[in-house]
């Protein structure tokens, strides 16, 4: 029986939670690559808005929290890519806080992006 995509029985819990981590990074990667596609049309949709100067700062500073984002998990899967376990409690907490605060500053930019573009939309009707 697998757990996930290329993991089988002989998988320890650490190889489970770091293969099922970054299926879940890869997964953030695909929104922070969309949210940049879409970084050009909600500037230009936020440019009729009112308070266009405002709302462009707002998004400029998105834009760069989702390349420092996209790019601390980029150096994380490459400093992860073969996962082998760690030897000691320090190695093991070191990856699970870099994740933790991945985790966290991703959560808290899709809170953020979802409402800019409700801004940037609920601002241009």
């Amino acid at each position: 029986m697998t757990h996930s995509n290329n993991i089988n029985n002989n998988a320890s819990d650490n190889q489970i939670t770091e293969k099922i981590n970054l299926e879940e990074l890869n997964l953030w990667v695909s929104f922070l690559n969309n949210f940049s596609e879409e970084y050009d049309d909600l500037i230009k949709t936020a440019s009729n808005n009112a308070n266009k100067d405002d709302l462009r700062n707002q998004l400029l500073t998105a834009f760069k929290n989702n390349e420092n984002i996209l790019n601390d998990i980029i150096n994380y899967k490459r400093a992860t890519h073969n996962f082998i376990e760690c030897i000691d409690l320090e190695c093991d907490l070191f990856y699970e806080n870099k994740y933790n605060k991945i985790t966290n500053a991703y959560r808290l930019h899709f809170e953020n992006c979802n409402l800019l573009k409700e801004k940037v939309f609920f601002r241009s009707f």
